[in-house]
Parts: C-alpha cells; sequence; structure tokens
C-alpha cells in the first residue's frame, strides 16, 4: 500500500462528510465521490472534480484505493454487491463500510473478488456539516482484515482518536449499548421536557442542565451502578406513589417510569442500599395497574 493511497467515499451524508473533511485536510487524494444522484471523479487534467452523469462507477478508473462506504445500513450489502459485479480487479483494494451494527460479511461478495475488507465505526454521532474535528478524542471500532485494520489504526491515529481492535460480538454490544446512552437518553430527555411543558414549567430542560450534569459526572467519576439517587434508591414509595398518580393519564412516560424504576430497585438492592420490606413495597407500587 502505497504512503497516501487514493480514496473513494460512497455517501456524502454527515460522516461521509466529515471523512472528505478529514482526507483533504491531511493531504490525502479524494479520487471519486458517489452519491445516490451523482458521482464525481478527480479530474487530473483541470485540477478539480468532474460531475459525471451518473451515480455509480463503470470501471477502475472511477475508483480509488481505498473505498469508504458510509451509506444508510440497508445499502451496505446491495451496494458490495453492485461493486462486486465490476468488471476490476479487487485484489489491491481495501473496502471499509462504517455501519455499527452491520457485520462484516455484508462485504462478503467483494471480500470473494479479492478486495481486503473491515468495519470501522466511529462512536459518534455525526451531523451533516461537521468537520474532521468531529473525530478527535472519540473511540472508533474495526473489524476486519488484518491489512487493512492496520491502515486504519494510523488513520485513526492521525485523527487523533482511539482504535479498539474487537470481534463482531462486541461491535454488536457497544453499537447497541451506544443507542442506549446517546439514542435513548434523547428519549428521555424529551419524555422530561414534556412534562414540564404540560405543566406549565416555563424554563423547560434547561432547569434540568445543573442536574444533568451532575449525573454524568457521577456516572464517568463513580460508575453508572453507584450513581443512583432519587427517591427509589432511598426507599421513597410516597414520592413514587405521587409521581405514578401524576403520570395516570400519559401511558408512554407511566410504562417507562414503571419499568426503570424496576431497573432501579434492582441497582439499589445490589448495592445494600434498598431493605427487602422497601424494595417489596416499591416493587408493588410500580407493577399495579399495568394494564
Amino acid at each position: 500500500m502505497i504512503n497516501k493511497p487514493a480514496i473513494t467515499l460512497f455517501g456524502n451524508g454527515a460522516l461521509g462528510g466529515a471523512l472528505r473533511d478529514f482526507f483533504t485536510k491531511k493531504g490525502y487524494k479524494i479520487y471519486s465521490i458517489w452519491s445516490s444522484n451523482e458521482g464525481s471523479v478527480f479530474d487530473e487534467s483541470i485540477g478539480a472534480f468532474d460531475k459525471h452523469n451518473k451515480s455509480f462507477p463503470e470501471n477502475s478508473s472511477d475508483l480509488g484505493d481505498i473505498i469508504f462506504l458510509s451509506v444508510p445500513d440497508h445499502k451496505v450489502s446491495e451496494l458490495a454487491h453492485q461493486l462486486s459485479e465490476l468488471d476490476i480487479n479487487w485484489s489491491g483494494k481495501f473496502v471499509i463500510h462504517n455501519s455499527g451494527s452491520l457485520p462484516l460479511a455484508s462485504l462478503k461478495s467483494l471480500a470473494d473478488k479479492g478486495a481486503k475488507i473491515a468495519s470501522m465505526h466511529p462512536i459518534q454521532t455525526f451531523h451533516k456539516g461537521d468537520d474532521h474535528s468531529r473525530f478527535k478524542d472519540i473511540n472508533i471500532s474495526l473489524v476486519g482484515d488484518e491489512a487493512v485494520v492496520g491502515w486504519l489504526e494510523g488513520i485513526i491515529q492521525k485523527m487523533e482518536a482511539k482504535a479498539l481492535r474487537i470481534d463482531e460480538n462486541q461491535k454488536q454490544a457497544i453499537h447497541l449499548s451506544a443507542v442506549m446512552a446517546s439514542n435513548y437518553l434523547v428519549v428521555l430527555m424529551n419524555i422530561a421536557e414534556e412534562i414540564l411543558k404540560q405543566n406549565g414549567v416555563d424554563q423547560s430542560i434547561e432547569l434540568l442542565k445543573p442536574l444533568i450534569d451532575q449525573t454524568l459526572s457521577n456516572i464517568f467519576e463513580k460508575g453508572a451502578s453507584n450513581s443512583l439517587t432519587g427517591p427509589i434508591s432511598r426507599g421513597d414509595s410516597s414520592s413514587v406513589k405521587l409521581h405514578l398518580n401524576k403520570l395516570s393519564d400519559q401511558k408512554t412516560a407511566d410504562e417507562i417510569y414503571r419499568m426503570l424504576g424496576k431497573k432501579a430497585i434492582g441497582i439499589a438492592r445490589s448495592h445494600n442500599n434498598l431493605s427487602i420490606e422497601s424494595a417489596d413495597l416499591l416493587l408493588k407500587l410500580l407493577i399495579e395497574k399495568t394494564e
């Protein structure tokens, strides 16, 4: 592999745009970029990208040495299959998908043609317009052929991020944990915000910012299971009963409160912060009227 191989990007969304910015800033040649409705290949004669009247490459001259598939998960396998049907020599190319949930097998059609394959998943949220700085200090998981993973470790070092060599099972676990910690945290904050708005609290979610900040600080300082506070951790059944009464006409919020409350009882009991009697009383409150 040459020192700075040419890069092809499929997908010009949030992550694809950040990758493009990174490789450009680090002096790599972006050879071609492909999206759902257009393709651009760098034209050496004019020193710029030449937009094609096609949205898919046709031969080797349309592809670089390193190919990133930064497309929605449901498109990865299909795209890999379409690429594998091109009449080109894949033996010298690296193909990398950026999905957190898909297995490496989603690129099998290209591996069968001789390509070296890998999965590289940044454990971070990306939005359209993010630049290379979004990679700084994050963790990026790697699974795949040794040659590709080794090259990617060098890239991740230049991103000032941390490379995690993991197996497929660990990759799935990391993605699931990331969804719980990020996506569903947003859902919980949305429910909290709705409760405030429905009851005329003008400050909305900003009211809770100091509490949220301190909770996150506690989690990273002491660990999640050591950071539980609130009515369940201290066996305050009266507060829990009042909360449930307040949520009696909000089915979704009520169900989530009960479900998470049961989990909180388990955490509190595991640290001996809650007596058996208090836990039983709380559990009874949380399981009644669930239908």
